[in-house]
């Protein structure tokens, strides 16, 4: 079907080619391959200009019928050429670099695939994308040849990836098998995510977007239009008509229940089901104007979606059982009252006695609290003892943190009591430009090395311009990536031991994970002969000040410890070094950093984290 679209086959001859086929099933009682059908389209009612599509699908289907047994990188590069992707790729924007980037990436994939897969064939390779896809969604469980690489998403950083923290926003067929612990479903809304309330009355060919039902995956599964022997064109259409308004919306009805049915089984602990009645409030104006102008006549077009009714669920104190299917001839009572004139004057007589009215019956202890809510429903019993359990003054001593990034180090010794706060309350931002930029960078340098980035599935190596996103006529850009080709050990020709390397450690009995950007050979050392190392982390940042570097210089201290426990390094023997390439003073463009003693870095880290255990 992708096929289809793609040559711009008409809806006309896409049912034609579907009568060819039928045809031919009704002829030798056999199912008949799409292959073998384009061989009679000649024959069919299928349009000239169809025809030629069509004839041009089947040499491309012919050829890579033909190379099926070839490399599957070659063969990967073949249905490029044939179909003509790249062109198409190219001209999505000014540099086309994100496809080429890809398409790149997949060939690479696939010339890995071979290389280390005995026996390695087409479908079985096709099977391994699916399976590297769903690790992407974030199964766990997988044991891949990828597993430890994790597709980064515009404007993500990636110890943002690290983070258990992260929010994840996809589709509910994208969800299934997955589970997190807390789920948000939007849009349950009357029109929204909601079944159908007006049963379609018209065929596919009138809908933007539809396919014919024989050509969904789920054809077998799907009503067949059986008629009944009609007399008259009226009665043939009156029996279809039947079959698309009462058998097809049930069965769609159907369907979107089973979507829902996922989508809300998703969580281990909570589920948020939200809506909303109106997308702007113009529309709620109006339909308030309307109830007050008419009350017996005004409709009411409004309300929560029809997935939610049933469903015991607290919503502003209201079981959702209570809420009555939504009527386009119903009318609400508009409900009104008038609030205090003179609330908002100032500290007036009648507001001083509210206050003290509601002083005096705010319960003044938990004890308290928990009798208040004692007939409350269970739902707001167990927030309550959540909330006391967070208001809890002994809750700094059971904190626990569960591992760290190296960036989270840094976090934390600039602020223990916003790293905590962030921890504990993790609200999602924006992701800032500079971070972007930076990504790009990393995706640069790691291209420039012929290497791909250990933390990206899409593999950038290869031309500057086939990394993601990059613009290389942008100023800022162009003038980032001059200075990181003049750093001394960059012009030197030097080529990396390691790039965009992965390290883990335990510092204080925490994980800590991050990512080296560079190791390079440092030398030898003059009294033992050993090869040195020097640790790089570039940065698209000035240097910091004198103040903030400390706090900084922890990224790189546990680096080095990572790595010596990694390779078996001695610690004595590696370097570590900061390229701040947005700094503009070459004197302060490469900061290098003191090593200092494993025992001093465990009792650093040691004592972070007990400031923010102890943090209030």
């Amino acid at each position: 079907m992708r096929m289809l679209a793609y040559l711009n086959i008409s809806p006309a001859d896409i049912q034609a080619l579907n009568l060819l086929r039928k045809e031919r099933v009704y002829r030798d009682d056999s199912e008949r391959s799409f292959v073998e059908v384009l061989d009679n389209v000649e024959s069919s009612k299928v349009s000239p200009a169809g025809k030629e599509r069509l004839g041009l699908l089947k040499a491309w289907l012919k050829a890579l019928t033909e190379a099926r047994y070839s490399r599957l990188e070659d063969l990967v590069g073949l249905a490029v050429r044939l179909v003509g992707i790249e062109t198409e790729v190219a001209s999505r924007s000014a540099s086309g670099g994100i496809g080429r980037a890809s398409l790149l990436s997949l060939q690479r994939m696939a010339a890995g695939y071979s290389e280390n897969t005995e026996g390695a064939t087409l479908e079985a390779f096709l099977d391994w994308l699916d399976l590297v896809e769903e690790k992407d969604k974030g199964d766990d469980d997988g044991d891949l040849p990828l597993a430890d690489l994790a597709l980064e998403s515009e404007g993500v950083t990636k110890d943002e990836l690290e983070n258990p923290n992260t929010v994840t926003i996809m589709t509910i067929h994208g969800a299934k098998g997955l589970e997190w612990d807390y789920v948000a479903i939007p849009e349950l809304r009357h029109g929204g995510f909601d079944l159908l309330t007006m049963k379609p009355t018209k065929p596919w060919l009138s809908y933007y977007g539809k396919i014919p039902t024989w050509m969904q995956e789920d054809a077998h599964s799907i009503p067949q239009w059986r008629w009944k022997d009609p007399e008259t064109p009226k009665e043939l259409e009156a029996s279809y008509l039947a079959w698309l308004s009462e058998d097809m919306a049930d069965h769609e009805n159907r369907e979107i229940r089973r979507l829902a049915y996922v989508a809300m089984t998703r969580p281990r602990s909570r589920l948020l089901l939200a809506g909303y009645w109106f997308e702007r409030p113009e529309q709620e104006m109006a339909e308030r104007e309307a109830i007050e102008k008419d009350p017996a006549n005004a409709k009411r077009k409004r309300g929560p979606s029809r997935l939610l009714l049933g469903i015991d669920a607290p919503l502003s104190g209201v079981s959702m059982t209570e809420i009555p299917e939504v009527d386009a001839d119903e009318t609400d009572e508009l409900m009104s009252g008038q609030w205090m004139a003179d609330m908002n004057r100032g500290a007036t007589e009648q507001t001083r006695e509210a206050a003290e009215f509601v002083a005096g019956r705010v319960p003044r202890t938990a004890e308290d609290m928990s009798e208040a809510v004692s007939e409350a429903s269970g739902w707001v019993r167990e927030s309550l003892s959540d909330l006391l359990a967070l208001l809890d003054g002994d809750d700094a001593e059971e904190f626990e943190i569960g591992h760290l990034t190296a960036n989270g180090v840094v976090q934390m010794a600039a602020d223990p009591v916003k790293f905590r706060t962030d921890l504990e309350r993790p609200i999602p931002t924006e992701p800032a430009r500079a971070a972007r930029l930076g990504q790009q960078i990393h995706e640069y340098i790691a291209s420039r090395y012929g290497a791909p980035r250990t933390a990206d599935l899409i593999d950038v190596s290869g031309d500057a311009d086939q990394v993601l996103g990059l613009d290389l006529n942008n100023p800022r850009v162009a003038e980032l990536i001059q200075r990181f080709e003049s750093i001394p050990f960059v012009s030197s020709g030097d080529i990396p031991v390691a790039v965009e390397a992965p390290v883990d450690v335990v510092v204080a009995g925490v994980p800590m994970r991050g990512t080296v950007d560079a190791v390079f050979s440092d030398g030898t050392d003059p009294e033992t002969g050993q090869e040195r190392l020097r640790i790089v982390d570039w940065k698209t940042g000035r240097c910091p000040s004198e103040k903030d570097m400390p706090s900084r210089e922890l990224q790189l201290h546990l680096y080095r410890l990572a790595w010596s426990r990694t390779t078996g390094v001695d610690q004595s023997l590696i370097s570590a070094t900061f390229a701040y390439l947005g700094e503009k003073d070459e004197a302060k463009r490469l900061h290098h950093v003191d090593p200092i003693p494993e025992e001093e870095l465990e009792t650093i880290i040691g004592s972070l984290l007990e400031q923010v255990k102890e943090t209030a």
